[in-house]
């Protein structure tokens, strides 16, 4: 019995240092690292320290660490590797590293600056977050991934530069920022685009700056910042995403540039701060309510040549827009979209440019407040319902090009009191002049 626990206790003890040889952990100048065996050969990650935490202010990681004779290369920095380092101030980043991976400077209150080299590609979900001392952080131009409150809580941030190089950023990224006053935003085409803003409850963000080389704006990326006031997007971007904008109250001027072909839904909904709107020429698609709510909205200049059918939109495109009094139409418009302006009531005033040639079924129709309308003689179509109910209208006048009043046209305008209608018609809709009692 006694030969047997003998032989027990040294098999255990040969065990033990075979594990140790094999061990996937080691030190080396004070820093620890993980070999992970399922990684190339050869790599290490940067781990947590064996006490828990590093006790030093300033650590400078190497690219290289040699250990039992063999040269291992720092890929990246592991889960949890620096968290909590309280003391830590500085820290340098070789460019060896490709991650910087969960939580791995998470609650390093006291560090003040960051490189993030160019040899890094992503970095990972709250990587820096509650870095309140952070005051600086330089992104690598290779950066391809910010994960999910990678700099929540960064309160020591005041300005950030998101590199041509992302393509994906989540959200809260950077939420939580108190003290972020300025984004430059270089992303050209981010994917997945997250359901809420990367910079959510950045309250002091008042300057938001988008590159000249951006290709779109994704969903959701300045949902709810109260604190913008002036966006410019530029004549790279061909795509603005849904609710990008939506909810900037503050936000008092818009310029969208003349490459944007599509404007999701929601884009700008309740910005109500708006006060004048221009949509380009170049807009072919334009999603459901993009401007609803924008209470303080006065005045559209509608430049987009060739837009439909809105028939898609369960509210019109600039619902409960109770200010607007103005929409005027450009020189190269070709066709007034079906429901475009259907129930504003508030709307006094439409200039319809000479290049016009159909105008939408139920375009305007519920506009009260129109008291008169001149249809220029580029018109050939008025569309089914296109002015109904508009109780206000009292005179209309109609180019000698027309050929087709639809169904219902102006049914229910009883403000009307005499309508000439040109020899150049061919076609009037059943009950075009319906219950006009005037």
């Amino acid at each position: 019995m006694r030969k047997q626990i003998i032989k027990f206790l040294f098999l255990l003890l040969v065990f033990g240092y075979a594990m140790e040889a094999k061990s996937d952990e080691f030190t080396v100048d004070g820093i620890r690292y993980y070999y992970d065996y399922s990684t190339k050969e050869g790599e290490v990650s940067v781990t947590r320290s064996i006490s828990g935490k590093y006790s030093a202010d300033n650590i400078v990681i190497p690219s290289t660490v040699t250990y039992n004779g063999k040269q291992y290369t720092v890929t990246s920095i592991g889960d949890n590797a620096f968290s909590s380092c309280y003391n830590l101030t500085k820290v340098t980043i070789p460019n060896s590293v490709k991650t910087i991976e969960n939580s791995a400077f998470e609650k390093c209150w006291n560090l003040k600056t960051v490189t993030i080299p160019n040899s890094v590609k992503t970095i990972e979900n709250s990587a820096f977050k509650g870095c309140t001392g952070l005051k600086t952080v330089t992104i690598g131009n290779s950066v391809t991934t910010i994960g999910i409150s990678a700099f929540a809580g960064c309160t020591g941030l005041t300005e950030v530069t998101i590199p041509n190089s992302v393509t994906t950023i989540w959200s809260g990224a950077f939420g939580h920022c108190d003290n972020l006053k300025k984004v430059i935003w270089n992303a050209r085409n981010v994917e997945n685009p997250p359901r809420s803003s990367p910079f959510s409850n950045c309250d002091q963000l008042t300057n938001f700056i988008f590159g000249e080389n951006i290709q779109s704006i994704p969903s959701h990326l300045c949902y709810e910042l109260k604190s913008l006031n002036t966006i410019i997007i530029p004549n790279s971007a061909t795509s603005i995403g849904d609710f990008a904008f939506s909810s900037c109250t503050g936000l008092t001027e818009v310029t969208i540039g003349n490459s944007v072909t599509e404007i999701g839904t929601c884009a700008f909904s309740s910005c109500t701060g708006l006060t004048k709107v221009t949509i380009p020429n170049s807009v072919t698609k334009i999603g459901n309510e993009v401007f609803s709510s924008c209470t303080g909205l006065k005045k559209v200049i509608w430049n987009a040549r060739y837009i439909w059918d809105l028939t898609t939109t369960p509210y019109p495109l600039f619902f409960e827009c109770d200010r607007l009094t103005e929409f005027v139409f450009g020189e190269e418009v070709e066709i007034i979209p079906n429901h475009l302006c259907e129930g504003f009531e508030s709307l006094k005033t439409i200039v319809i440019g000479n290049s016009v040639t159909k105008i939408g079924y139920e375009a305007f129709a519920g506009c009260t407040g129109l008291t008169e309308v001149t249809i220029p003689n580029s018109v050939t179509e008025i569309g089914s319902g296109a002015f109904d109910s508009c109780t206000g209208l009292t005179t209309v006048t109609m180019g000698n090009s027309m050929k087709n009043i639809g169904s219902s046209a102006f049914a229910g305008c009883t403000g009307l009191t005499k309508v000439t209608i040109p020899n150049s018609v061919t076609e009037i809709g059943s009950g075009a002049f319906d219950s006009c009692t005037g």
